[in-house]
């Protein structure tokens, strides 16, 4: 299920640990992903992956990431535009954690706009 999360406490947090908590963020976002989408994503192995490769693997889980976010929007009737390659660009100049702060925003605007994901018992 699709959860809010504080776009500035990520932020905060990835820069004060110096990068940790990004790893754990897109974790968590992928998770999200595979669970709205019901797909094959495996968020441990992508880690894992990105450690293997240097970090090459995580230009693909970005791209495939903000296609998916993209995804998710049209299945709840989000008007908006695949920024996928925008995402990879970012990525590869080293703004990930941009990236990841866009992706995190659509799908918060997701939560606000769906009652679906309202927790019952805030």
């Amino acid at each position: 299920m699709l959860k809010y999360r504080n776009v500035v406490s990520g932020l905060l947090l990835s820069i004060f640990t110096c990068g940790i908590y990004m790893i754990y963020w897109l974790y968590k976002i992928t998770e999200d992903l595979k669970y709205e989408l019901d797909n094959d994503n495996n968020p441990t192995l992508d880690i894992i992956l990105m450690f293997v490769t240097c970090g090459l693997y995580s230009y693909y889980v970005f791209y495939r990431n903000a296609r998916q976010v993209y995804l998710v929007e049209e299945k709840h009737g989000v008007y908006s535009t695949d920024n996928s390659v925008l995402h990879l660009i970012l990525a590869i100049f080293g703004l990930g954690l941009v990236a990841l702060i866009l992706q995190q925003e659509a799908l918060n605007n997701i939560v606000n706009d769906n009652e679906d994901f309202i927790d019952p018992l805030s």
